[in-house]
């Protein structure tokens, strides 16, 4: 189909938009593959205009890519610094698909987009078989990583690096080695991958199960893979268990008595910080029995008033002498304000919750 200039900025005005043909090796492979089947207009294939913009940032950034890599001597010679032989995991099966090697002898490559809702994780890029989406509307992000093993090529697609403190950063970490093991998973003996992998797809689709354990598809693929997860995770929290129980023993070593003043020192010890906004603060507190915590709250309420006091001295154009009185009475204080310590009041009685799973956990384990 052809069409007028006129025509051609009518469409850009209509909220479509094209990334130049020439541009499409600089785009992920399974990103390729779906464009050169949609239809062209007057030699274009037009999508809804943010897709075509955030496709060409993608474009552009490899495009610079490309560049520094020219000048950079491990990857002139054939290394990637996307690549990484270290497993996450010590699941075999991220191992083999990190390690592995294609039929021509060769890792993965490995596509890092730029954005994490770039437009090459959209579901138009992805399909899964549940429905398509027209390509002139707009298609939703459903991944964050893909394994595009192909004749093309044989790749990784990942979301940028998370940084530490994404709220989805574990998510977006899980990505990575997700798609490694889908590498691993992948038989590369034809007969098994195809015949008997078809068979395993039905069996596993019956509910019977994976009877050659080829795992050959994606769906067989993932149900092991959820498998590895699961245990990831359960060994997460069991090394978070065996930190707080060398934390508590290591504490009832040097505390036998937890009385009187020895609550502060014990709240110091097992690092609870004035203001009470650490993790730390929220593990300590599953520590403490109904006892301590109401000897802490005695304690804390005394300081409690003599800050207020302290700081009702403190006002603008006071005399050096209410100052001086201020100043005695914040001594041997560990909180900055009376709003600290009411902070860490709220914290111990209730108004802010408790993680009462961890709390009955280690009571009982320690009998607490």
């Amino acid at each position: 189909m052809a069409f007028s200039s006129q025509q051609h900025i009518a469409l850009l005005r209509g909220g479509l938009d094209f990334v130049p043909e020439s541009d499409f090796r600089y785009l992920p492979i399974n990103v390729r593959l779906k464009l050169v089947e949609l239809e062209k207009t007057n030699g274009q294939v037009y999508l809804p205009k943010d897709e075509a913009a955030s496709l060409k940032r993608e474009v552009a950034a490899e495009k610079m890519s490309e560049v520094a890599k020219r000048n950079d001597p491990d990857a002139y010679f054939g290394g990637d610094p996307e690549y990484s032989s270290t497993p996450i995991t010590d699941d075999p099966a991220e191992l083999k698909g990190r390690l592995g090697t294609d039929e021509y002898g060769t890792r993965p490559t490995i596509y890092r987009a730029i954005e994490e809702d770039s437009a090459v994780f959209n579901r138009r890029y992805n399909p899964t078989g549940f429905g398509s989406d027209s390509q002139y509307n707009i298609s939703p992000k459903t991944i964050l990583g893909r394994y595009t093993p192909t004749t093309r090529g044989d790749e990784m697609l990942f979301s940028p690096t998370a940084d530490k403190d994404d709220p989805d950063a574990d998510y977006k970490n899980e990505t990575e080695p997700h798609e490694y093991m889908h590498r691993g998973l992948i038989s590369r003996n034809p007969i098994r991958r195809y015949l008997l992998g078809t068979i395993d797809g039905a069996t596993e689709a019956l509910g019977v199960g994976n009877i050659f354990g080829t795992k050959a598809f994606p769906f067989n693929q993932h149900t092991y893979i959820d498998k590895v997860f699961e245990k990831e995770a359960e060994k997460k929290e069991q090394a978070k268990i065996e930190k707080q129980k060398k934390l508590i023993e290591k504490i009832r070593k040097k505390y036998n008595k937890s009385t009187g003043g020895e609550i502060q020192s014990l709240m110091d010890e097992i690092g609870i910080q004035p203001i009470g906004e650490t993790s730390s603060f929220k593990m300590a507190m599953a520590v403490l029995s109904p006892e301590q915590k109401l000897k802490k709250i005695k304690l804390l309420k005394k300081y409690f008033d003599k800050m207020r006091q302290a700081e009702s001295l403190q006002k603008p154009g006071a005399a050096l002498g209410d100052l001086s009185d201020a100043k005695k009475l914040k001594q041997g204080i560990p909180y900055s304000s009376s709003k600290s310590i009411q902070k860490e009041l709220d914290q111990l009685q209730g108004a802010e919750k408790l993680d009462l799973n961890l709390l009955a956990k280690l009571r009982k384990e320690f009998n607490i």
